[in-house]
Order: C-alpha cells, then structure tokens, then sequence
C-alpha cells in the first residue's frame, strides 16, 4: 500500500480458491434453453436486416431521412435536418438528436464545426459507411418491393 510516497506492507489473508466444477449436463441444457437466438428471429421486416436499421431501430425511417438529406445538402447542422423532416412529414415531435447521436456513434456521419461572421455551430457530414449503409437500405426496399 502506498499513501504519500511511503510504502507500508499490509498483511493480506485471501479465501480459498472456489472450487471450479464443470456444469452437469442437465443444468447446461436448462440453460441453453432459456437463451434464444436474436439473430434467426425474424419478424418479417426487411429494414431490421440492414445496418441502418440495427443502428436506429424503430427510428430507422428517420435515420433514412437524415442520410439521405446529408447525401444532397451537406454539411447541414440539427436545427436545418429537424426543419426539413418536420416539413416533409408533417410531424413536430421528431427526435433528430437522438438519430443523430446514434448515427455518429456509428461512424455514419461526422460531426463538425464552422464558424461565419462569428458565430460558430456544429454541422454534420456523412461518412462513406453511411453512404454505403444508405445504399444497401434502397438495394433492400427495392428487393422487397419487387419480391412482395
């Protein structure tokens, strides 16, 4: 132990080690089955096979909308992606910010920063995974669409 630069020796007394036996073959299959696969589930929904819509679940058309604004007017900051959603599908009550923070975390867009006349505000830019990404989303509907 050592408080201020002096070292003190502290006699220390561990338990015994546990006793590691292997699980009984009974007791692993009572396991196994109470773990289920999330990766066979399938509910029919062809944007939860896509990256995006791992990333956004339930939001993913939000997220699609953000992408795809930032693929035709980048950089575009929160405030002008929150307006042009809100214009386009009538709603008020979208959650931009959370669409965005999950995209960043994702590496599919970058945030950045610019400053004009003084005023400095961050804006975002999509990233080529989140061109990719945006790319197998429209290669997805349109195989669904065509197959359904």
């Amino acid at each position: 132990m050592v408080h201020d630069g002096a070292e003190t020796c502290q006699p220390i007394q561990l338990d015994d080690a546990p006793a590691l036996l292997p699980p009984s073959t009974d007791e692993l299959s009572n396991r196994a089955a109470g773990v289920s696969n999330s990766t066979t589930s399938d509910d029919g929904n062809a944007s939860h096979k896509t990256l995006i819509g791992h990333i956004a679940g339930s939001k993913t058309d939000l997220a699609v909308s953000v992408l795809r604004l930032l693929q035709r007017y980048e950089p575009l900051t929160e405030e002008a992606l929150r307006r042009f959603i809100i214009s386009s599908s009538r709603q008020e009550d979208v959650d931009v910010e959370a669409v965005l923070v999950r995209l960043e975390h994702a590496s599919m867009i970058l945030r950045g920063h610019e400053s004009h006349g003084g005023v400095s505000y961050a804006n975002y830019r999509l990233t080529m995974k989140g061109t990719m990404a945006l790319h197998q989303m429209v290669e997805e509907q349109d195989g669904a669409t065509t197959t359904g």
